[in-house]
């Protein structure tokens, strides 16, 4: 399993980045929010579409939901308009002895873009990460479980974090 930094420590593409973070209990959200500014171009493609997830100007804001088997991270371009939000399925989350989020990935992620597409990332990763005696049975059902109660969340329009991102954004725009 890959333990994941909220701040991102080690990446080091990145030449410049500007870090928050704020903890909220609130009726739409309880737990870490944190957001990274970042300013080296990198690229993904899903399926034949190019889209840029880091630029001069872009900000991810990253969601550590208390008691679920997720993150989300938003990437929210110069403009302000949101690229693409980010599922990572976790075991685990927690704070690190510095007060920093940090995730324990289990492989399997997913994106959700703006206009429904839902693509679901490193199945393969996850099924190396069982078959190698990395994870067991019941993380691996967990996974695919946490999974489904994602995209159950995004075909119905409840994922709360979602629905309030900009609320959410004005409330780390202010720290």
């Amino acid at each position: 399993m890959k333990r994941k930094l909220a701040d991102r420590p080690y990446w080091s593409r990145i030449l410049k980045k500007e870090y928050k973070q704020v903890y909220i209990n609130d009726i739409s959200f309880c737990g870490y929010i944190t957001s990274l500014a970042l300013n080296e171009p990198l690229y993904v493609k899903y399926d034949t579409e190019e889209l840029c997830i880091v630029d001069e100007g872009y900000l991810w804001v990253m969601h550590f939901p208390d008691g679920m088997n997720y993150t989300i991270t938003t990437t929210i371009d110069k403009q302000g308009r949101i690229v693409q939000w980010y599922f990572d399925v976790v075991q685990s989350q927690g704070i690190n002895e510095d007060g920093i989020p940090y995730i324990d990935d289990l492989y399997l992620d997913l994106v959700y873009l703006p206009d429904g597409r839902i693509f679901i990332l490193d199945e393969d990763e996850l099924e190396e990460a069982l078959s190698k005696g990395l994870i067991k049975q019941s993380e691996y059902e967990s996974a695919y479980q946490t999974l489904n109660e994602i995209i159950n969340s995004l075909k119905t329009n409840t994922n709360s974090i979602i629905n309030n991102i900009l609320n959410h954004l004005e409330l780390l725009e202010n720290i």
